[in-house]
């Protein structure tokens, strides 16, 4: 989702999310290990297209959410030292259109861009977690595309929780025991509440106002927002056409500061 309201979709399946250079390239190929070609120089292409459009690299697991594998650092992860080299390489030749990195932090960032230009970054960005405001700033400054996820803090900012409905959740459940569904929950729901009087005026979905926040912020490029069922997606697939205001802005910077909720700044 973006601002403009167009739909966008960066897959990275588990092999490409693992895959290898081979042969010694830059401080990742120092030990001489073999190592796998990426798909863009076996002659993989993604279907439709003869180049693959863009490969995210994650870097840590983030709490709660099973994301990706951890790596420790650029220098110690062979994907951002010599695959990320490589790509360097295979973009210049039109067979890597795009290179990305997820979930890695500003000095990462900076030593990625030494070795090959990053053109996106995917971190989690919301209303209420905004931890990642230091690297949509870094993106903001080098020219790199910032593609959020979870926007929505897992369902907190749809207006679908209560404190009733958190504790009826079942033991299994991960979000029974997250920080943001138990000592943060009572703040996070506040600022849910807060975010009501904006939907009414725009006459959108409260969830709808809580992606159109993180694409106003600036640097954002995009958004990935997820949907369990089919009629979840109603709740909020206009929010690429709500525009808010500067004292909506306001408003909801407000509202984070007197709720509490979450984490990192509550303005740009």
């Amino acid at each position: 989702m973006t601002a403009g309201g167009r739909c966008l979709s960066a897959e990275a399946d588990g092999r490409r999310r693992r895959v290898r250079w081979q042969g010694p390239v830059g401080p990742s190929g120092a030990d001489g290990r073999v190592r796998r070609r990426p798909a863009a120089e076996r002659g993989r292409p993604r279907p439709g297209t003869s180049a693959e459009k863009c490969r995210l690299w994650p870097h840590r697991r983030v709490s709660g959410v099973r994301r990706w594998r951890v790596w420790s650092s650029v220098t110690q992860c062979h994907a951002a030292g010599g695959v990320l080299a490589g790509h360097g390489q295979f973009e210049g030749r039109g067979k890597v259109r795009a290179i990305g990195l997820s979930n890695h932090t500003p000095d990462l960032l900076e030593a990625a861009e030494r070795i090959a230009h990053v053109d996106v970054i995917q971190p989690p960005f919301s209303a209420i977690n905004r931890s990642a405001a230091a690297e949509i700033a870094w993106a903001r400054a080098h020219g790199t595309g910032v593609i959020v996820y979870s926007p929505l803090q897992s369902g907190l900012l749809t207006g679908a929780f209560s404190a009733e409905r958190v504790a009826n959740l079942p033991a299994d459940d991960w979000r029974a025991a997250h920080d943001d569904f138990t000592t943060g929950l009572a703040a996070n729901l506040q600022l849910a509440d807060a975010l009501r009087p904006i939907a009414e005026r725009h006459g959108s979905t409260l969830a709808e106002v809580a992606i159109a926040w993180a694409l106003a912020w600036p640097g954002v490029t995009g958004a990935i927002v997820g949907a369990r069922k089919p009629e979840q997606v109603g709740g909020w697939i206009g929010a690429g056409a709500v525009r808010l205001t500067p004292a909506d802005l306001e408003e909801v910077a407000a509202a984070i500061t007197a709720s509490g909720a979450g984490t990192g700044a509550a303005r740009p």
